[in-house]
């Protein structure tokens, strides 16, 4: 049995602290965020903020746990989470790109990068593990 590293365990902190704070953002202010994008229901935010609350319990009960093999499968399905997610994000910052105000943009672009570096220290840190 193997001991989980110290980065894994820095990933999983990370991914943990990011996505509880989208998910508070995106289900206490979905009306801020959707006036940046233009979104006209209210739930789409919410629904991502869901998702990333549900994550960030997830991580946190992972990282509880001692031994690699115990979560070599569940630390992998949290951090394929983000592939859909980053191909949608950036395909909807290029399609509603000439639409969007400065301030959506920037919004768009904070969320790729974050979500981008946190699937690559997760990733490293997975190879590494492994």
């Amino acid at each position: 049995m193997t001991e989980i590293k110290m980065l894994t365990k820095i990933s999983l902190i990370a991914y943990a602290i990011v996505t509880l704070l989208y998910g508070i953002i995106y289900i206490s202010v979905p009306e801020l965020i959707g006036n940046l994008v233009g979104w006209t229901d209210p739930m789409a935010p919410r629904v991502f903020g869901g998702l990333c609350l549900v994550c960030s319990v997830y991580a946190i009960i992972i990282l509880r746990r001692k031994e690699w093999e115990g979560i070599k499968l569940m630390y992998s399905y949290l951090f394929v989470i983000f592939i859909p997610t980053i191909i949608i994000n950036l395909s909807l910052l290029i399609v509603l790109f000439p639409t969007l105000p400065l301030a959506g943009i920037s919004q768009f672009f904070m969320g790729l990068v974050s979500m981008s570096l946190l699937f690559l220290i997760g990733l490293v840190s997975y190879i590494k593990q492994h």
